[in-house]
């Protein structure tokens, strides 16, 4: 199929005339994961900016231990690479799930296509304004909660990406691992596992194929809050 069919549906372009889309489709390449969890380094993202068309990517850096702190799951017409890091020198890595469709290009070409469009500026000004506060909130969870807090951020940050609605509740329509969410919240794959087993007793989650539903939201975004102790709760399941 065509690239600039891909281009043409993508939301992240609306506004922009046929003229610049025919420009992204003459400057960007295609690119599509053909195989298993294939990686991005820092030297790939350098100098380039990636739209995801479908598919997930996982962002994520190394801390000084060598362990994976993601710090991003994106996905259809979601932005990253080198125009969007919060360093000039990135040190970011992006993992794509197999069958994920990115478009690239140069980010001389991108910022090019900015300058001359000042609605398509804005919004790509309030996507990297939304990437800061995603990031600083996530830091704050990280520092200040406890870990099932910390689980309860991330599933309702996912599902509001992510979410379908079905008969049990909010579907997060991507697979996630359990070792996925410990890199994001800065905990162990064992706590982490815990948190899930406590929130499935509860009730407020369960997993069908892999995949996480949400079936009680309000509850959900009380334990993120702390505003409620689930500890008694489980108590109470046990009786």
């Amino acid at each position: 199929m065509e690239k600039i069919w891909y281009l043409k549906r993508l939301e992240l372009f609306s506004g922009l005339s046929e003229e610049q889309i025919s420009s992204i489709e003459k400057n960007s390449n295609m690119i599509v994961c053909e195989k298993k969890n294939t990686f991005l380094t820092p030297e790939d993202l350098y100098d380039k900016v990636f739209v995801v068309k479908s598919g997930k990517v996982s962002l994520y850096r190394e801390t000084e231990d060598g362990k994976k702190f993601i710090f991003g799951i994106l996905g259809k017409n979601e932005i990253f690479g080198s125009l969007f890091s919060y360093k000039s020198d990135t040190d970011e890595y992006a993992e794509l799930e197999k069958g994920t469709v990115l478009c690239v290009m140069d980010k001389s070409f991108f910022e090019r296509i900015i300058e001359k469009n000042p609605s398509f500026s804005v919004k790509i000004t309030k996507l990297f304004g939304l990437k800061i506060y995603e990031m600083e909130v996530l830091l704050q969870e990280i520092a200040f909660k406890p870990v099932i807090s910390r689980v309860a951020y991330i599933l309702l940050n996912l599902a509001q990406k992510f979410g379908v609605k079905d008969k049990h509740g909010i579907r997060i329509n991507i697979k996630l691992t359990h070792e996925e969410i410990a890199s994001m919240i800065g905990a162990t794959r064992e706590s982490t596992t815990k948190s899930l087993n406590e929130l499935k007793k509860l009730g407020i989650i369960q997993v069908e194929k892999k995949k996480i539903v949400i079936t009680d939201v309000e509850k959900l975004k009380s334990v993120r809050f702390g505003e409620t102790d689930y500890r008694k709760d489980m108590e109470a399941t046990l009786i």
